[in-house]
């Protein structure tokens, strides 16, 4: 069944992320362009395993969005601080403000992305074991992915789980 935390901790990412979506004059900036690829290696049974299958992905692709507008919000208040809007009480017109520039997740700090990984990763821990330890249940996972987002690789590593990258060349 679905876990109750998670969902808590979902329905609070999107309901941020709905209401700042819809709040800019109906302005709708386009979510991360995000492919993911995942290994989750099962131990004492499938449950952990099944549970980041089914969520992990998810928190980031909705984290990511959030940090896109959360990059949004920020470049625009500064446009607008730019723009003339401290009121310095001149004779000369306020300058018109200039249309935010268009924010691109490749283009953030990795150490952001990185966060919003290693972050997933806690909160899918912290779900699970909220059903996971009044059940008794010993499962566990590794984990494995890797999650492309506009043209940069980002791979994540949790437990004894290993992977190679190799390039096709020609």
């Amino acid at each position: 069944g679905l876990n109750r935390k998670a969902a808590v901790q979902f329905a609070r990412l999107l309901a941020v992320i709905r209401d700042r979506h819809f709040a800019k004059d109906g302005a709708r900036p386009p979510p991360p362009r995000m492919a993911w690829l995942g290994v989750y290696d099962g131990h004492c049974g499938r449950r952990a395993a099944d549970f980041c299958k089914k969520w992990l992905h998810l928190y980031i692709y909705f984290a990511l969005w959030k940090l896109h507008l959360d990059a949004v919000d920020a470049a625009e208040a500064t446009a607008s601080t730019s723009a003339g809007g401290g009121g310095g009480g001149g004779t000369e017109p306020a300058a018109a403000p200039q249309a935010a520039p268009q924010h691109h997740l490749f283009h953030y700090p990795r150490k952001e992305i990185e966060k919003v990984l290693i972050e997933a990763c806690q909160k899918m821990d912290e779900a699970f074991l909220e059903d996971a330890e009044p059940n008794h249940w010993n499962d566990g996972c590794t984990a494995l992915c890797c999650v492309i987002i506009d043209n940069d690789l980002f791979c994540l590593s949790v437990g004894d789980s290993q992977g190679v990258i190799a390039v096709q060349k020609g």
